[in-house]
């Protein structure tokens, strides 16, 4: 299943990374990342949804879980790096891109992990309810910046 996920995520990445990238150009950047935490919160309900599911449901859940994280890692790719520009000093550009380009990869290797323990030790509604509450706070956040976007 997590292979199924993996490469579901992968391939809508793959597939859909021109065209978001297409989209987000006609938007604004912080608005294309409220698009991405709300398709990331969709995620996260097909991941509870997906909590007594088994057989084809659950696989079918599992794909659709990683078709909905890919699509959101496409326009979060299209729109953060443009933000970042717009907002961090040039002169620090390349130390604050470092230390985002060593969190994302930090997460990527430890979140995993992280939130199969935690599934296993709290309930997966709880779990997922984490995970959406999660992303509401990143919709808060974004939303914050597109009202202070021009």
């Amino acid at each position: 299943l997590a292979h199924l996920i993996v490469g579901a995520s992968t391939v809508a990445i793959a597939i859909g990374q021109l065209p978001a990238g297409r989209w987000s150009e006609r938007r604004g950047k912080s608005r294309v990342l409220i698009a991405h935490a709300a398709i990331w919160a969709a995620a996260a309900a097909i991941g509870a949804a997906a909590v007594h599911a088994d057989g084809a449901a659950l696989w079918g859940l599992g794909a659709a879980y990683g078709v909905a994280f890919g699509a959101g890692e496409c326009l979060y790719a299209a729109a953060l790096q443009p933000l970042v520009v717009r907002v961090v000093p040039a002169a620090q550009l390349a130390r604050f891109n470092g230390v985002l380009s060593a969190s994302y990869s930090v997460a990527l290797a430890i979140g995993p992990a992280l939130g199969l323990a935690l599934a296993s030790q709290i309930s997966p509604y709880a779990f997922w309810a984490v995970v959406a509450a999660a992303m509401a706070a990143a919709i808060a956040l974004w939303a914050r910046v597109a009202w202070s976007e021009p």
